[in-house]
């Protein structure tokens, strides 16, 4: 295989930024609206779970590996992919001598093209569900529903001159820092999703222009105390992939959500926040910038 060829089934391999000319046009053949389908996500959290990829046909195909073993994710590329996620499947119990074969991260177009091969038994992940919420909810924050989030704002506002910049090349390192600072009081435990987040942060930051990243930083008195990164999915929506803030700092949080929006987003109708991996403080907070609907995301096995 040349360096500048794709690899083909079965030959699977972790993803690089060289690969995203061929990984691109079949995530976007399958119009995901879900983070799985953004070649960022793919990239960041490879190591996380240890996500490699290949061709097969017209599609994408892309397997990991977690605490519960090996897993495929939807098949990427045209509609009607059930051929495709078959041969997945197979390859899975074939090469892992599996009772059972899981695809993981299934959104419910695919599901629905799957629903004639009874073989897979899908069913709904509510820890993976994502959030999606529509830009212009989260820059104006209208209505009671918003009224929190708005006095927040406003006590921040007295509080502290509003400071806020796009995220550039010069910032990377300080939120590096301040990244670094925010994990030292939220140590993760291992094997949990923040110590995945951790790592998949440091390579936001060190491929931030490869990867077409956006952010954004408040600082106070010229420190940096917080920021969000985020990207394109598609014409209609974006995903913010992280978003740190000092969180003795009170309203910094609602800051730095409602700024990168208004200044990154804007001309974009859906925001796609991610899900909350089931942890009871992150749920409630996307909770309460309720959410325009949830993405449901579905487990397969057969």
């Amino acid at each position: 295989m040349s360096l500048n060829a794709p690899p083909l089934f079965p030959r699977f391999k972790p993803p690089t930024l060289e690969d995203r000319p061929f990984l691109e046009p079949r995530l976007q053949a399958s119009a995901a609206d879900i983070t799985e389908g953004s070649f960022a996500t793919l990239y960041l959290w490879r190591n996380a779970y240890n996500l490699r990829w290949c061709l097969w046909k017209d599609w994408a195909l892309v397997v990991g590996r977690d605490a519960d073993g090996d897993f495929g994710l939807m098949p990427f590329g045209p509609p009607a992919r059930d051929a495709a996620a078959r041969e997945l499947v197979r390859f899975l119990k074939e090469e892992f001598s599996a009772p059972a074969a899981r695809l993981e991260w299934c959104d419910d177009r695919f599901v629905a093209e799957m629903s004639r091969d009874e073989a897979v038994l899908f069913t709904p992940r509510r820890d993976d569900f994502d959030y999606v919420y529509a830009s212009d909810s989260l820059i104006r924050l209208p209505g009671q529903d918003y009224q929190a989030k708005r006095n927040h704002i406003h006590r921040f506002r007295r509080a502290h001159p509003v400071q806020y910049a796009p995220l550039g090349l010069p910032e990377l390192s300080a939120c590096r820092d301040a990244a670094e600072e925010w994990y030292r009081r939220n140590p993760p435990a291992p094997g949990s999703p923040l110590a995945g987040e951790r790592e998949a942060l440091d390579e936001a930051l060190r491929h931030f222009e490869a990867l077409d990243l956006k952010g954004g930083i408040v600082s106070i008195h010229g420190r940096i105390e917080a920021f969000a990164i985020g990207s394109r999915l598609n014409s209609e929506t974006a995903i913010i992939h992280f978003e740190k803030a000092d969180p003795d700092i009170p309203g910094l949080y609602s800051v730095i959500n409602q700024q990168f929006v208004e200044n990154a987003w804007k001309e974009v109708p859906w925001i796609n926040r991610e899900d909350d991996a089931g942890l009871p403080g992150l749920r409630k907070s996307k909770q309460s910038y309720h959410p325009a609907r949830l993405l449901q995301k579905f487990r397969g096995l057969s």
